[in-house]
């Protein structure tokens, strides 16, 4: 399969009209922060493997015909990008890296906020994407059979769907050891 590492899968726009990000928040700030979810978060849930199928299905167009995949990307997946995309924003909108040396941001009319207040929205959005993920992970493990990228692996350096994590901390805590399906 073709490389389709730089599609994304959801947009500036669709961030901004569902949550309260304020339209004033540059892409330039946005699109990394996607790239980040699509690629470290997105793709621990759902592979590598299935991952490539939706972004192929997005550059040739199939993904709009009403299906099974269409009903992940828009009902699953478009929302737990969404929180995750926020969580990887915040610190980047938050502070800067420059010669000086990591700087807080800060306007004339708003007044910045403490490194524990930005933490507090962090895990705010982090809590999100976790009520997202596990919905997402669910609807996976019950439509499972349809997905034949959650169980066909060509190489080692293919990151595995991982359908029974628990949310954020890291840890498979579901299923029995060595289950495969």
């Amino acid at each position: 399969m073709a490389n389709f590492i730089d599609v994304l899968l959801i947009d500036e726009g669709l961030i901004k009209s569902t949550t309260n990000i304020s339209d004033n928040v540059s892409g330039e700030y946005i699109l990394p922060a996607i790239k980040l979810a699509q690629d470290i978060d997105l793709e621990a849930v759902i592979g590598t493997n299935l991952r490539e199928a939706l972004q192929k299905k997005v550059v040739d167009g199939s993904i709009a015909e009403e299906n099974i995949y269409k009903t992940l990307l828009d009902n699953y997946i478009q929302p737990y990008l969404t929180y995750c995309t926020i969580v990887h924003l915040i610190p980047n909108i938050s502070w800067k890296i420059a010669n000086a040396g990591v700087l807080t941001t800060s306007d004339e009319k708003m007044s910045p906020v403490s490194s524990i207040e930005v933490d507090k929205v962090k895990a705010h959005y982090k809590h999100l994407s976790d009520v997202y993920k596990d919905r997402l992970q669910r609807f996976l493990c019950s439509n499972y059979i349809n997905f034949k990228e959650l169980h066909s692996y060509k190489s080692c350096d293919e990151i595995r769907a991982n359908l029974y994590s628990s949310a954020s901390c890291n840890l498979n805590l579901g299923g029995a050891r060595g289950r495969r399906k």
